[in-house]
């Protein structure tokens, strides 16, 4: 009976040993152990000094089971242990490297911020910049357009004073017009900041258009028809004007761009240019007289160059030539002006300077469309 208890005893132990093992919680503290595996020994040795092998054997067996369990017992807490290391270090390097990576995604947000920040002021400059180069270009343009238009003025006042005061007295001049214009062009000579003021370019253009028709040399040079053109519809433009107030002028010089120098006699020329434009404006002004309210006398001159010559074309709304007529106006005396008496001599002239500058003048009239005159000046002969 007293075995059996005492193995029922040690059952119990073992199971409740190996239970607290297994929840990783001893029942018993080390030091417990120690004195239970104490007692059992001095148990087994006292029975062995009475003779009781037997039951010192039992006792000693307990003793082994118990010492093996309580070895259990410690590995187990020491993995247990372990794992609640390894457990938390993975805790704590997982915190870790979430708070890098926190770290480094506000790292990264604050990059970006300031890569947005930098594009936005590299904007802002190069923009900054872009305004302020083309304000220098305008400035640059203007002030090249500014002293072209100088010194083109310049030009032609040195080009008409020479030959204003190089000119003999005609018919047409008397000596106190004659002394107006060189005075007027003394004075533009020495005018300051020409090219800002329209009228004294005006100015210097007429003076420029009277020095060429006053002109008597037969010498050619190659010439700027072009320049020639303009100064003369200009001139005529400001003078018919003044005249004629009251009517819707249309006036339009379409000169062509890269127009070659031409072998001319300029003083030649610039008369056959003028007798045309003088009868251009003149029939516009007598169709005036006769149409609704609101007709608008158009004048216009262009330039082209074409293959063999450079063509002048003067345009007008005018009252068309007759039929009957076209093949005797270069006659010299003949005259289809009705409003005021003319010597018919313009565009005999005309025929005659063009055709001594290797060139020919042509014709068309239409009623209800006015005159084109087509001035042809070939480039070889």
């Amino acid at each position: 009976m007293i075995k059996l208890q005492n193995w029922w005893w040690f059952v119990f132990l073992v199971i409740s040993i190996h239970s607290s093992a297994f929840d990783h919680q001893p029942l018993l503290s080390q030091s417990q152990h120690i004195d239970q595996l104490n007692e059992f020994k001095k148990v087994s040795e006292s029975l062995r000094a009475k003779n009781l092998n037997r039951f010192a054997l039992e006792k000693l067996f307990i003793y082994e089971a118990l010492l093996d369990s309580f070895a259990t017992v410690e590995i187990a807490d020491s993995i247990a242990a372990i794992n609640a290391n390894y457990t938390q270090r993975n805790i704590n390097t997982a915190k870790a490297s979430s708070e890098k990576g926190n770290s480094i995604k506000s790292l990264a947000v604050e990059v970006s911020k300031n890569d947005a920040a930098s594009q936005r002021r590299s904007r802002n400059s190069l923009l900054a910049l872009g305004v302020f180069l083309c304000l220098i270009i305008t400035m640059l343009i203007y002030r090249f357009k500014k002293t072209r238009s100088y010194l083109q003025t310049l030009s032609l006042i040195e080009k008409a004073h020479h030959a204003v005061m190089n000119a003999p007295i005609k018919d047409k001049l008397t000596e106190a017009e004659l002394t107006r214009a060189k005075s007027s062009l003394l004075s533009l000579k020495h005018e300051s900041q020409l090219a800002n003021e329209d009228a004294k370019l005006q100015e210097a253009q007429s003076a420029f258009a009277l020095s060429l028709l006053l002109q008597q040399s037969e010498e050619k040079r190659f010439e700027d028809v072009n320049l020639i053109s303009k100064c003369l519809i200009d001139h005529f433009q400001s003078y018919y004007k003044k005249q004629n107030p009251e009517l819707l002028w249309v006036i339009t010089a379409d000169l062509e761009k890269n127009l070659p120098k031409v072998n001319i006699e300029s003083g030649q020329v610039a008369k056959s240019i003028a007798y045309i434009l003088i009868n251009a404006f003149e029939s516009v002004i007598e169709n005036a007289g006769i149409s609704p309210k609101g007709f608008k006398p158009q004048v216009t001159l262009s330039t082209r160059v074409l293959p063999r010559f450079v063509q002048i074309r003067i345009r007008d709304n005018g009252i068309p030539i007759p039929d009957a007529d076209l093949s005797k106006i270069f006659e010299p005396f003949y005259s289809t002006k009705t409003s005021r008496a003319a010597a018919g001599l313009g565009l005999y002239q005309a025929q005659e300077f063009i055709t001594k500058n290797n060139g020919e003048i042509k014709v068309e009239s239409e009623k209800g469309r006015g005159n084109d005159i087509y001035l042809k000046i070939y480039t070889a002969n």
